[in-house]
Order: structure tokens, then sequence, then C-alpha cells
């Protein structure tokens, strides 16, 4: 909804006439536009006042106030339906009175409607209920998250907040959203002044999910650049005494503090932590781009890299990609340390959150797979085929949405407490499939790229944090491996 300035459009007569905004009003269709109107008046002229309007044409109308006199400034609210390509109308606007009548040509032009494209540009998937006994049984607290957007927007951006993992309803009672104020070298609770941002729910600015269920909010307009930090503050008044749905390790501060300071700079006496209630993810409106989102485990969710950082190989490659092609392809992060592909680990197992954390990410077209060391670690009687049988299944389900899909080899583990001949024959198994198997629209070789080629089941000293993990230096070297061009093929032309 638009409210447009003044302007005056017909001359003042003996006893009053109209002053209004500009003479050309532009609406959506599906929207509405507010238009100022001004009766100015003779002195002591006191006779009511009517509007009405001529020539009108069919799916516009126009809400008119009371009789009113001179000297008062009302509301007109213009509202159409049209659903056509641009159409201008002149109509006509008339002010009647026992005494005189005046009249003013107003032309409007109805556009077609405002459609937004919305792409992922962050995410952290629900992992698990809080497990920390009840130290995120949030009541009466602010919580201050910290999203580091993979590309910019010049118009809107939205949040996903889910509680898919809850058992009963919470209710947010106010959102905000603001630049951060520190970086990586400078962690701090606080946000740029000036920058905040009320988020809506449906026009309200509160709102409950339900169990199991997940919400956007409305759009913000918030242009940033790629490459920034989004602050995202969201006020709980209670609970039901249920732990929080959240993403467990987020490698990244988060800030909770003692009631309703969501529109806050700072927050007082806030305690930190890493973990992520509620907060799924950040939508930015980009006709231009679409969304690569990355499925796999702890390596995928940055396990060992340097916290408040930002150099998971995922952001590493992210900020390849706005190098090279600017804003064009957003990157979600939907790895979970400990996660499975199929088996029951730390939190939904990849099969069972598939829909949620690939599928459903606004604008997917790329998607990345690197998962299943966790599987071939706590998964008894686990083998090659199955992995490549549940590899398939997913590559299945996200072809069916006209997904690219690539596969990227699992790296060493030689050296950690989970190490053994057998895990390592069944790694070199699953590698040879994804490798050759040609079910993967492409294949990113991290194997071969991680491991120590005087031993292949290890890491290279340079690139080793436990064993197990990458350090910056590896997840670097993971996304320079990464030919980029394939995040600028087109889906429907893919051999299948």
């Amino acid at each position: 909804m638009s409210t447009l300035g003044a302007q005056v459009l017909a001359g003042t007569g003996a006893s009053f006439g109209l002053a209004m905004t500009s003479p050309a009003v532009s609406i959506a269709s599906g929207d509405s536009a507010i238009v100022a109107l001004e009766i100015t008046a003779a002195p002591g002229y006191s006779q009511p006042i009517y509007l009405t309007a001529g020539g009108l044409p069919a799916g516009v109308s126009v809400d008119f106030p009371s009789p009113i006199v001179g000297g008062q400034t009302v509301s007109l609210t213009i509202n159409t339906s049209l659903s056509s390509s641009v159409k201008a109308f002149p109509f006509t606007l008339y002010a009647s009175s026992s005494a005189e009548n005046h009249s003013a040509t107003l032309s409007l032009t109805v556009t077609p409607p405002v459609t937004s494209h919305w792409v992922g540009a962050w995410g952290a998937s629900a992992s698990s209920p809080s497990n920390g006994g009840d130290k995120y049984y949030l009541t009466n607290v602010t919580v201050r998250q910290i999203a580091h957007l993979s590309i910019g927007t010049s118009a809107n951006l939205r949040l996903r907040l889910s509680n898919a993992l809850g058992s009963a309803p919470v209710s947010f009672a106010s959102v905000h959203v603001a630049q951060w104020a520190g970086s990586g070298s400078s962690v701090t609770n606080a946000i740029v002044p000036k920058t905040d941002h009320t988020v809506t729910f449906d026009g309200a600015e509160s709102v409950t999910i339900q169990p199991g269920s997940e919400v956007f909010s409305d759009p913000v307009v918030f242009p940033l650049p790629a490459d920034s930090d989004l602050a995202v503050s969201f006020y709980i008044p209670r609970t039901s005494n249920i732990p929080a749905t959240m993403h467990t390790f987020g490698n990244q501060t988060s800030y909770f503090a003692l009631g309703n300071f969501a529109a806050s700079i700072t927050l007082p006496n806030a305690l930190k932590d890493t973990v992520r209630p509620y907060l799924t993810g950040v939508d930015v409106d980009s006709t231009a781009a679409s969304s690569l989102v990355v499925l796999g485990d702890s390596i995928t969710d940055g396990t060992r890299s340097s916290a408040n950082q930002n150099l998971r190989w995922t952001d590493d490659l992210a900020r390849r990609l706005t190098s090279t092609f600017g804003d064009r392809v957003g990157v979600v992060n939907a790895g979970i340390a400990g996660n499975c592909v199929i088996g029951a680990c730390l939190g939904p197992s990849m099969t069972d959150r598939f829909q949620r954390d690939v599928l459903s990410i606004s604008g997917v077209k790329y998607l990345i797979i690197l998962a299943g060391i966790n599987d071939l670690v706590n998964t008894p009687g686990i083998t090659a085929a199955m992995l490549a049988k549940a590899y398939n299944n997913l590559i299945s389900q996200a072809h069916a949405q006209g997904i690219l899909v690539y596969g990227a080899t699992l790296t060493p583990f030689g050296g950690s407490k989970f190490f053994t001949q057998a895990r390592e024959q069944l790694r070199q198994q699953v590698n040879t499939f994804i490798r050759a198997g040609g079910a993967f629209d492409a294949v990113i070789d991290f194997d071969k790229v991680i491991a120590n080629p005087v031993n292949l089941a290890y890491i290279q000293p340079q690139f080793n944090a436990d064993n197990v993990h990458p350090n910056d230096a590896g997840y670097q070297a993971m996304a320079n491996a990464i030919d980029v061009t394939l995040l600028t093929r087109i889906p429907s032309l893919a051999g299948r």
C-alpha cells in the first residue's frame, strides 16, 4: 500500500475547493493506494460536502469517508483487483454540497501484481531440541543471532522460523532484523544504530508457530550486499516448558538476555552460546539468482573452522561465487554435525529431513551432497550398497524438482578414534560409487584434495584439524577445488 503526497488539482471556488495528491497514481494489481484529499473552504462555510467518483473501471473501487466539512484532510483508499497487463484509466472525483460542485480528474495506472523471487541466502538446519537440561527452556528471553548472507539483495529479505522439532506451540512477541555491529575480529551483541527493522507475519508483529511447523515472515525492505552479517533478534515471552528447536552447532556466537530487548542496540547482561534456536533460514528477493543447498554433516557444518569467522568451506565457496558471478547463487548450508544419511544419529536423518532442508529451500536449483562418514561409523551392518541406494533416492527426488545434484567424495579420517580398516574399505567403496556410478550430475572429489598422497587414509598435515575435520586451510582448499561453472548449468538441459 502506498501513501501519496499533496498537489492542488482544482482551483478554490467561492465556497470550497479540492487539493489532493499527485494527479497520477500507480498501483500494482491487487494492492491499494491511499490518496490524501484536502477540502479547502471559505471562512464560515459549514455545509456538508459529499465525495463520489465517476468513470471507475471494473475492478477498481474507492473507499470514501462520510460527509465532511471544509478545512479537513481525508483519506481515499483506491483498491484494485485487475490481473491484466498495464492499463491507465482516468476517472473523476466529485465534491458536492448544497451550494456548489467541484471535480478533479485523477489518472490511475494499474500494473501487474508485484511478485517476489525468493532465494535462500543463509540456512541452519534444525538438528534437535536442545539437550542441555533446562538451559534452553526459553521464557522471557531475547535471542540475538548472526546470519552471514551468501548473496545480497537490492530489495527485500524474509526470515524462516521453525518449530519443526517442537512438541508444543512457541510464540514470538517481537522480531527484528538489523545490521550486526561486529565482525570476526570484534564479536559483540550490538547492532548498527538506525538499521533496526521490525519484522511482521501476515501484518502482525507477533506470531505463534505450531509444533512441527515453520513460518516465513513478511518481506522486510532491507537492501544488503553479499557477505553481510544480519542480526536477527526475537523475544519469547513464555514457552510451554519445552526445549527449543535449534541448530545445535552454530560456530557463531548467539546471545540470550532476560526481557524484551529485540529492538535494542545492545543486549544487557547477555549470555553467550553457539546454538541457533528457531531461526533456520534467510531468503533474499533476487530475480536473477538461484540457490545451492549443501547437504552434509559436521564437515559441512564447519566443525573445527575458526569460530565467528565464516570459514566453513561453504562460506569460502559463496565468496568465490559472488566474486565470479555476483549475486547469482545463494549458498544454504544444510549440514548438521553428527548427522547420518540413513542412520539414527544426531538430528533427523538426511533422508527424513530432505523435503524440509533441501526441496523446500527457496529458489533451489543445485545440491551438493557430502555425507556418509557418520553412517560408516555409527550404523551397524552398513554397506556401500545401502548408502548408494540412499543417494539414488535423494537424487531422484531432487531431479523430479529440476535440481542438479553433485556428489562429493568422502574425506579421510585415518588416525581418529573412529578409524578401522573395515571402515576405510567401505569409504573407498562409497567413493568408487560416487565417482563412477553415474548417479550424480557431476562429482566433486574432496577426497583427492584432502587425502595425504603418502597414505590415502589420512588428511594431509597442512589441512588437518583433528584427523576427521579439515582446518581453515583445508576448508579453503575444498572450496577452491569446485568448478564454479557447475553452478551456472541449466537444470532443464542436464542429461539424466
